[in-house]
């Protein structure tokens, strides 16, 4: 017995689903007018955010610079007050020792 129906390949199937959907995805799709309306232009945006990101990078060296100038600066400023507060010690003994050994024994 043979029947009327029609075989349809694979491949033929998988064709006509994927040009189905097609055709409804375009269908769907807005006219430029309506990009347009719904996306304005944004070159001029591009351009600021571009001029606000470069400055952005220049202040944030001068950042980087300023903390490594502070942090040189603390460091040599606590180098200079540890030197300063030793020295009066170093000497005071050095002098102690020195009157001691001059002293008139009683």
């Amino acid at each position: 017995m043979e029947t009327n129906e029609t075989k349809i390949f694979f491949d033929a199937a998988l064709e006509m689903a994927l040009r189905a959907e097609i055709d409804h995805e375009l269908a769907q799709t807005p006219s430029p007018a309506e990009l347009k309306r719904k996306y304005p232009d944004t070159s001029r945006w591009d351009a600021r955010l571009y001029a606000a990101l470069k400055r952005q990078t220049r202040h944030s060296h001068m950042r980087k610079r300023l903390v490594m100038v502070l942090l040189v600066t603390a460091l040599l400023a606590a180098g200079f007050c540890r030197k300063r507060r030793t020295a009066p010690r170093n000497l005071h003994s050095r002098y102690t020792m020195a009157a001691d050994r001059n002293a008139p024994d009683l």
